[in-house]
């Protein structure tokens, strides 16, 4: 059994509250209100529900399944998670409280301490590409099961470390930072949209979003025209970094006049650690995100460690940074964002989301990475979405595809 033991985290989604009875299980109905009653079933028996689920069996204890049930979170002392037949099997102090079939899971991630693993889930995981990551404190992932069933691409590799000082890696950088400011700005339009300018501070807001979206357009522009005429790798890298830089400094400022009535926010800050809860908040999604885009990475054959427009550095996963980069506003910010305006209550303690506001705002993350979003020509679910990026990277380095075009939030 593997048991891991790190500072405590948890998830949430909807609440649920479940009334055990003597063979009956009573459940809310989530659009009448009334009790739907589970009737003539053993009351040890493990229910299935294609929705999104919340379950507090105490104050410690959470889980947090997404609507497809392909996304688990699980976080709580004395929890263990085994298999049976071809079932993921979650017990609390030796009782099975739920089940979930291993053809619907694709992402399982261990947000505390105090969790057991048996040997034969993590085989089971490996066989059926299972993603399963472990957080630290503040949802940053530490660690990540790589299966050594994943074909590991000796030439992929090779031409990865090659491209980055090549045209091909020119051009990805540039793609890479023009798909950022362009989310950034559809961010900000989202955001936007159904403000009236029926007072002042909505005016102030309106042009102070419609302003940063203009200069973003020409850090966009000029990011554009830098990699059509420039050759040089490491000249290209640093003006890449200075527009990206630009875009983010006035992207932050009309975040920042947006969200102004509901808290004070001064800007991105990464280090040391943020103790204003909008930055507590974005590095906590960002943290989940990782462990979604490394896993993307893996499974596509990608070197996490061999970046682009993040240069190398020794256990840093330099890639991973390149490819979050076009995902960070539609699914983190936004959430945050929403998060924010719906003027949930947001407590800190110790520079850490308390554990009640970590509950809610993963339900935020999780909806935003189930939801269906416009990729080439059709809706698609966003981890998917972040599946199928990585591997159009693979394309565009094995010379299979002319360009490497980052995905697009349509606002």
């Amino acid at each position: 059994m593997l048991n891991v033991n790190f500072l405590q985290l948890c998830g949430g989604v909807m609440n649920l509250n479940y009334i055990k009875t003597p063979q009956k299980f009573v459940q809310p109905d989530l659009f009448s209100s009334e009790n739907f009653i589970y009737a003539n079933l053993d009351a040890e028996f493990p229910l299935f529900f294609d929705t999104l689920v919340h379950w507090q069996f105490n104050e410690n204890l959470f889980y947090l399944v997404s609507k497809d049930l392909s996304h688990l979170i699980v976080s709580g002392y004395g929890v263990h998670l085994s298999k049976k037949s071809e079932r993921l099997i979650i017990k609390d102090n030796k009782k099975c409280i739920y089940e979930l079939p291993f053809f619907r899971l694709k992402t399982v991630a261990i947000m505390s301490k105090g969790i057991g693993i048996s040997s034969d889930l993590i085989e089971e995981f490996s066989k059926a590409q299972i993603n399963l990551s472990f957080h630290d404190f503040s949802a940053k992932p530490h660690s990540l099961l790589q299966s050594l069933c994943f074909s590991q691409h000796a030439d992929l590799k090779r031409r990865q470390i090659l491209a980055q000082n090549s045209k091909t890696g020119i051009s990805f950088m540039a793609a890479v930072v023009c798909g950022k400011i362009s989310n950034q700005a559809a961010v900000l339009k989202y955001c936007v949209k159904n403000i009236k300018p029926d007072k002042n501070i909505n005016i102030h807001k309106l042009q102070t979003a419609k302003e940063a979206c203009a200069q973003m357009q020409q850090c966009y522009n000029q990011c554009l025209a830098l990699s059509r005429n420039i050759s040089d790798i490491f000249e290209a890298r640093q003006k890449f970094m200075g527009y990206e830089g630009t875009a983010a400094r006035i992207y932050w400022n009309a975040i920042s006049a947006i969200i102004s009535e509901k808290i004070e926010f001064s800007g991105r800050q990464t280090k040391p650690l943020p103790k204003d809860a909008v930055n507590t908040l974005l590095n906590y999604g960002y943290g989940i995100l990782y462990s979604k885009i490394w896993s993307a990475a893996i499974i596509a054959g990608l070197d996490p460690y061999v970046g682009f427009l993040h240069t190398d550095q020794s256990g840093k996963p330099a890639l991973i940074f390149d490819l979050i980069e076009e995902f960070r506003a539609p699914i983190v910010d936004r959430a945050v964002i929403a998060f924010i305006m719906l003027n949930r209550n947001i407590q800190i303690t110790q520079n850490l989301l308390d554990i009640k506001t970590r509950e809610k705002f993963s339900e935020k993350i999780i909806e935003q990475l189930t939801s269906a979003q416009y990729y080439e020509g059709q809706k698609v679910m966003v981890s998917d979405i972040i599946l199928s990026q990585a591997r159009k990277l693979v394309a565009f380095i094995e010379e299979r595809q002319k360009e490497y075009s980052t995905f697009s939030f349509k606002w």
